[in-house]
């Protein structure tokens, strides 16, 4: 449950992030026979949207396109351009279409708002508990 904190955090969860469409996957037998993906990424934060390009090899999984972002990052799911998350474990021909693919990572907001309310009732207890 959310008590309420769900009002008190900006929308981070939003599908107006400007992504590269990929309109619908592409033939998995081309696809699997890409040389390499271009990969569009979209980190979405609390104040912004940071953007790469990534070329990718052939045997790539989402999980790796996370990897090339070259910084770590809490968000922890990974969706498609329209906003679906995504196995990090799938290739990334299966989510391609002409040998390119739209990802983004996005915050999980059930359990940021849990942390945030764990946060706030640890801090409220200092001054509740004497």
């Amino acid at each position: 449950k959310m008590f309420g904190l769900d009002k008190m955090i900006p929308k981070i969860w939003s599908d107006k992030v400007d992504l590269v469409k990929i309109r619908g996957d592409g033939d998995p037998r081309r696809e699997k026979q890409c040389d390499s993906f271009k990969v569009f990424m979209a980190c979405v934060g609390l104040t912004g949207t940071e953007k790469k390009i990534v070329n990718l090899g052939p045997n790539s999984k989402i999980k790796d396109a996370r990897d090339a972002f070259g910084r770590s990052m809490r968000q922890g799911i990974i969706a498609d351009s329209n906003g679906y998350s995504i196995n990090p474990q799938d290739y990334i021909w299966q989510h391609s279409k002409d040998c390119t693919a739209s990802i983004q990572f996005k915050y999980d907001l059930e359990k940021e708002a849990a942390g945030l309310y764990d946060q706030a009732s640890k801090e409220a207890s200092k001054y509740t508990s004497k």
